[in-house]
């Protein structure tokens, strides 16, 4: 009965393990997904800023140059909450790190070109504007290169949190399989088993029966407190009333055996002289009766 136990406390165990480690792969991928959204969102509005920028410096329009510094803003919220995504991971961490403080460089670059020097001459504001357009060119660059090593490192961690997911998935479910078929085996051994001592309990029962009807001495009761052995316990408490009845009735026959053996014999002797004509000569029918007497006393 233990091992049934053993096996079931066993499968249980490997089958939770085995869970948690599913939802814990499951949690990874779904972090790698975020954080890989998150980098992709950033790598846009990047290039998003490039195209403002560029579109300012072509046609001077001032809601490009806030489209841009607005996109900023946002790209600026949201590197800080991929840089606390990340913070589990150092390298991770430190390419979040170097994204935002590029994001802060590339908004004071962008913020820049809507102050331009007084004293500069048009053709120098405008070289100028040009310089910085490169500039941002390239800050975005930077800001890219750092966002792809996040999304390659968590495109990796993603495809090896979906291989461990699925593997554990497909444990699982073997598992359950191995357990079911485990279980119908154990069932059907446990049934025999248990069919085969109720057999061999009602046999004894059987036997103790006949064995009582016999007046034979019972075979030894069997074990247990269910229905089976107290009806066991029943024949024998029958049994031992019996023998205790039958005890009694031999004392009781060895006692009035003993009670009676005197007067008989008297009256026997008594007999025996009146049939020896001791008393002198009997009537006939008076010598019958003696006669009847004597073969009733002996």
């Amino acid at each position: 009965m233990a091992l049934p136990s053993l096996f079931q406390i066993v499968f249980v165990l490997v089958l939770s393990n085995l869970v948690s480690q599913a939802e814990v792969e499951a949690k990874r991928q779904a972090h790698a997904r975020e954080v890989t959204a998150l980098a992709h969102n950033l790598i846009r509005v990047s290039i998003d800023t490039v195209m403002s920028v560029a579109t300012f410096h072509a046609t001077q329009e001032k809601m490009y140059l806030e489209r841009a510094k607005y996109d900023l803003q946002m790209a600026n919220i949201s590197v800080g909450k991929l840089k606390k995504l990340c913070e589990s991971q150092k390298e991770q961490s430190h390419n979040a790190a170097a994204a935002q403080q590029m994001v802060r460089t590339l908004y004071s670059t962008v913020s820049s070109m809507s102050m331009p020097d007084n004293n500069a001459t048009v053709a120098g504001g405008i070289f100028g504007d040009r310089l910085r357009l490169n500039k941002i060119r390239l800050i975005a660059i930077k800001i890219d290169a750092a966002l792809m090593k996040v999304v390659l490192a968590e495109q990796g961690t993603e495809e090896d949190a979906d291989d461990k997911a699925q593997k554990a998935r497909n444990l699982t479910r073997q598992l359950l399989l191995l357990g079911v078929a485990v279980n119908v085996g154990l069932a059907f051994v446990l049934a025999y088993y248990f069919s085969q001592s109720v057999a061999k309990r009602l046999l004894v029962v059987r036997e103790n029966t006949s064995r009582l009807a016999r007046r034979q001495q019972l075979v030894p009761a069997i074990g247990g407190d269910d229905e089976i052995a107290e009806l066991d316990n029943a024949f024998h408490s029958a049994a031992h009333e019996l023998s205790e009845l039958e005890q009694f009735k031999q004392q009781l026959i060895g006692i009035v055996s003993h009670e009676l053996k005197t007067p008989l014999s008297a009256m026997q002797v008594n007999i025996a002289l009146m049939s020896g004509g001791i008393t002198g000569e009997l009537p006939p029918k008076a010598q019958q009766k003696v006669r009847i007497l004597e073969t009733n006393v002996n």
